[in-house]
């Protein structure tokens, strides 16, 4: 599956495993195990950052699916600290618990009462139950206090803060427009504020982007809905933004598809749409047209 070309497909996909790791943590079990000693001598080849490297369930994600999310800005991992406080990370989503060594192969994560069963084989810690499961691979990056993108509270808000991940760095060569309203209403704003390259020469538009709901939001190009200059083309746009926030993202078309660069970037119609960030319920429609 081409996950990069598929706008809808990035809510889906992140409550698809989602969904994997909730039936995990239903299927978990406890056991007495050896002595504390022993479970320290076990430990060291725990603790530290796991990278997701495959996701299965009614969906299945490979390693392949899994960086080209990650290329988008998006990243999936499980964090296991020395302190025996863990983390499961689905990008904003993060499930806080605990973990615990249960035999020199296995491991449980625990959080909100369930808990999760890892056996360790070959290098991969593996949570699995039936026809679920998620693969993790150790990664060289302690991920733990990391953080990616900028968030800023929308006007009178002074308080909150979230994570905003767009398909692209922002634009590096920049044309400045006049504002360009393409909604405002009790959902979202998104103004156009200036077309450009981004650094490796794909044209686009900045937007700005406010949640005006207290919950948050997830906006994305409508799958297949846009053309430039009467050609179909792809958009890439995806973004996350807590409620009361704004967001400053860049929607790009790629070189290659367009033929050239910002030049190329005439009579642009499309559509953007935006879901709550959680259960993805379709809030809102909105033509785009430059």
């Amino acid at each position: 599956m081409d996950i990069m070309r598929k706008g809808r497909v990035i809510p889906a996909f992140f409550a698809a495993i989602a969904a994997v790791a909730v039936c995990l943590f239903a299927s978990g079990c406890l056991g007495t195990g050896p002595s504390e000693a022993t479970k320290a001598q076990w430990k060291p080849k725990f603790v530290g950052t796991w990278d997701l490297q495959e996701a299965k369930g009614d969906s299945s994600y490979s390693a392949e699916d899994l960086q080209l999310v990650r290329e988008m800005g998006y990243d999936f991992y499980l964090e296991l600290k020395e302190d025996g406080t863990a983390a499961l990370v689905i990008d904003d989503d993060k499930t806080s618990g605990t973990w615990e060594v249960k035999s020199e192969n296995v491991a449980t994560f625990s959080a909100e009462g369930d808990t999760m069963e890892m056996k360790l084989a070959d290098g991969k810690l593996t949570a699995e139950e039936g026809n679920k499961s998620l693969t993790f691979v150790k990664s060289n990056t302690n991920k733990g206090s990391s953080t990616t993108g900028t968030t800023t509270p929308a006007a009178g808000n002074a308080n909150g803060s979230s994570t905003s991940r767009s398909g692209s760095e922002n634009s590096t060569t920049k044309v400045d427009l006049t504002p360009v309203t393409i909604a405002d209403d009790e959902v979202c704003k998104i103004v156009v504020t200036s077309k450009g390259e981004d650094f490796t020469g794909d044209p686009g538009y900045s937007l700005t982007i406010t949640n005006k709901s207290d919950k948050s939001i997830f906006v994305t190009d409508a799958t297949d809905s846009f053309s430039v200059n009467g050609k179909m083309a792809t958009a890439y746009l995806n973004v996350s933004i807590k409620g009361g926030m704004y967001a400053d993202s860049f929607m790009y078309f790629t070189r290659d598809e367009l033929g050239g660069g910002l030049d190329s970037l005439t009579a642009v119609e499309g559509e953007i749409e935006v879901y709550s960030d959680g259960d993805f319920e379709e809030l809102g429609h909105y033509p785009f047209r430059m």
